[in-house]
């Protein structure tokens, strides 16, 4: 199926543009603009390509050939694109596609010890200083850990992993019984300004 997609500039000077699909069934190619981006076989895996070297001015055109033959993994196993698909905008400077990583290191009733570990890719021209900011928020949206690295210096086409450590007193732990999800607001800034954020729910458990 042929996807047209935004007129005009789909993106400012600077910003980056991924296709990402959650999900489509399978051996599936695509085309943006005639350009071949690549080919995905596995049906049960997410994937993406990067679109911003092909846009151009004016309609943009997305095209994908899906196919499903011979043998499958069960008696009717679905075809096509059938989860989630997102057109993300982001700056040169970004955490790219997943990019977060959370982990309980330790918990107890009086404390839990989260680590969390942030890839960071300046896809820019230019050499770029972001730092990062990991805040973890109940299920009520009650700020229950916060902390940051300082601006660590990424040339351009670099790519780093940030590693952060945050201690949340009285966690509210996750089980099977009571299955509470915290959320972690991970965020680049440059100059001040949040230059991209990440929103990720975990549970705290070991």
């Amino acid at each position: 199926e042929d996807v047209p997609v935004a007129p005009e500039d789909v993106a400012g000077a600077g910003q980056q543009v991924e296709l990402e699909f959650d999900g489509v069934y399978q051996n599936s190619d695509v085309w943006l603009n005639g350009q071949h981006l690549g080919f995905h076989p596995y049906g049960y895996t997410a994937f993406g390509f990067d679109l911003t070297p092909h846009l151009k001015s004016g309609d943009n055109v997305i095209a994908m050939r899906v196919r499903n033959l011979g043998d499958n993994s069960r008696w009717y196993s679905g075809s096509g694109i059938y989860r989630h698909t997102r057109l993300t905008i982001a700056n040169g400077v970004r955490i790219p596609r997943f990019g977060v990583g959370l982990t309980t290191r330790q918990v107890s009733g009086a404390e839990a010890t989260i680590a969390a570990q942030v890839t960071v890719h300046n896809r820019s021209t230019g050499p770029a200083s972001p730092a990062v900011r990991v805040i973890v928020l109940d299920a009520q949206g009650k700020q229950l850990a916060e902390t940051g690295i300082d601006a660590q210096s990424l040339a351009a086409g670099e790519k780093k992993d940030a590693l952060l450590t945050l201690k949340v007193a009285n966690p509210p732990a996750w089980t099977p019984d009571t299955p509470q999800l915290c959320t972690a607001i991970v965020q680049l800034i440059i100059n001040g300004a949040v230059a991209d954020q990440v929103i990720e729910t975990f549970g705290i458990r070991t």
